[in-house]
């Protein structure tokens, strides 16, 4: 029997309320920006937000995951100093990511973006920014030390605004010394401090026969500036 076109005018009215239904958003609602991670301090063992990454000259940026929704992707943009327009970088189904094309002491910003599983975006988020800052060198101790009273040399051309020491045991990842503010000889770019020159570190010396790691952080002299070292692995015996 033919049907009149009233007949499938009301039928295609329910198919858009029930798929407006099952994607738990209606036709006329946004979806919620992004927010990102707010920045831990510098000298906080556990680390969030935008940051240097001590295994790369890379940035690393975090986000806050949208709850309202089910998002199929977050879209990254990037500008530096320079651009005049941020342009697309990647997406990600994660909620970090960590850019490896990037420039030494440059000013690099970025917003993030969401879509979900029906194509719709979110309003940009707020902007970060970070500017890279060369790695320390030439890290000692590493391998095999003698001294318990250890101390912590690197080179570093950065002049910074301070230096932050973190030492830690490899095999639990255990905090045993956390240095913050440690001021840069400014006339040389060989740098050292005495472990637990300021009282605070776990232990008052450290142990024969326990591997420990090392690092070092660069925060430099404006806003989300600096660089972290690669972790370097040394035992005393």
């Amino acid at each position: 029997m033919k049907r009149p076109c009233s007949f499938f005018l009301i039928l295609g009215g329910l198919f858009a309320i029930l798929s407006c239904q099952n994607s738990g958003i209606s036709s006329d609602e946004e979806l919620s920006p992004v927010h990102f991670v707010a920045k831990s301090a510098e000298n906080a063992w556990a680390e969030k937000g935008i940051d240097a990454v001590s295994e790369a000259d890379a940035i690393y940026i975090e986000w806050l995951t949208l709850e309202d929704s089910e998002i199929r992707k977050y879209e990254i943009y990037r500008k530096h100093e320079e651009d005049e327009d941020f342009m697309f970088v990647n997406s990600v189904e994660d909620t970090f990511y960590i850019d490896h094309d990037v420039e030494l002491n440059k000013k690099y910003f970025y917003y993030v973006l969401a879509e979900n599983f029906d194509g719709m975006k979110s309003a940009s988020s707020d902007t970060v920014h970070y500017q890279l800052l060369e790695k320390p060198s030439r890290l000692f101790p590493y391998g095999t030390v003698s001294e318990t009273q250890t101390v912590f040399q690197w080179v570093d051309v950065s002049k910074p605004q301070y230096y932050i020491i973190r030492v830690k045991q490899a095999e639990n990842d255990q905090s045993i010394w956390l240095a913050g503010e440690i001021l840069p000889n400014y006339e040389s770019d060989q740098q050292q401090v005495l472990f637990n020159n300021n009282g605070s570190a776990e232990v008052n010396e450290l142990s024969l026969g326990i591997t420990y790691q090392w690092r070092v952080d660069v925060v430099g002299p404006g806003s989300n500036c600096g660089s972290e070292s690669t972790w370097t692995s040394f035992i005393i015996q």
